[in-house]
């Protein structure tokens, strides 16, 4: 088959060599971005907790786990905290911005833990389960 390309020659002619070349870098570069579905790379696990209380997700080591919600001070209340298992997740940020809040962590080993996002009225009071999040990690 090359060599009906090619005609008689055994030498890959100029234009072969950069055709070759240009499959190959780009074949491997596309292997790098391979979707999760076919094997590559799950990359951050986002989730948008807005809404509902309770959420469950799925996040994988030493991947980030990003919450992404809803300012509540909108609603009279103000963040107390987080609460985790420091030996399954690391709290690595907190962004608090036009009315959102970003908690990122980094899941350390395999397991399954909650993640709770706790508030307090601004005039003070009890602390209150904001967000609840059961996340499971896998490898």
């Amino acid at each position: 088959m090359l060599f009906a390309i090619w005609g008689r020659s055994r030498t890959l002619p100029r234009w072969g060599f950069y055709w070759l070349a240009a499959v190959l870098l780009f074949g491997l570069a596309g292997c790098s971005m391979m979707p999760r579905w076919a094997g590559g790379s799950p990359g951050p696990t986002e989730l948008t907790v807005d809404g509902e209380q309770n959420f469950e997700e799925t996040a994988h080591v030493g991947l980030p786990l990003v919450l992404d919600m809803r300012d509540p001070g909108i609603s009279g209340y103000t963040f107390a905290g987080v609460a985790f298992d420091p030996s399954l997740f690391q709290l690595d940020s907190v962004l608090e911005e036009d009315f959102r809040a970003r908690y990122a962590f980094t899941p350390l080993r395999p397991g399954k833990g909650v993640v709770e996002v706790r508030i307090r009225a601004q005039g003070g009071g009890p602390l209150e389960t904001y967000k609840l999040i059961q996340v499971t990690v896998e490898e």
